[in-house]
């Protein structure tokens, strides 16, 4: 199935509002439940894209075909 069809599964009266908030939510509580939480930006505010990639995802930041802009 493409994931267009497996979010009409989702749809309510022709929304994905009901499942988009249902999902916010669950991410949300997820981060709240996180025993590390990103601290970066306190402590690097003016951090760059490639900086803040690599403080979340580490050497898995970056996929094999990456191209700097």
């Amino acid at each position: 199935m493409t994931p267009a069809a497996t979010l009409m599964d989702h749809e309510i009266d022709g929304s994905l509002m009901s499942y988009g908030l249902s999902m916010a939510n669950r991410y949300q509580n997820r981060a709240h439940e996180n025993p590390n939480p990103f601290t970066g930006f306190q402590e690097q505010p003016d951090m760059d894209a490639d900086e803040l990639r690599q403080r979340l995802f580490g050497v898995m930041g970056k996929p094999d075909n990456y191209q700097k802009k």
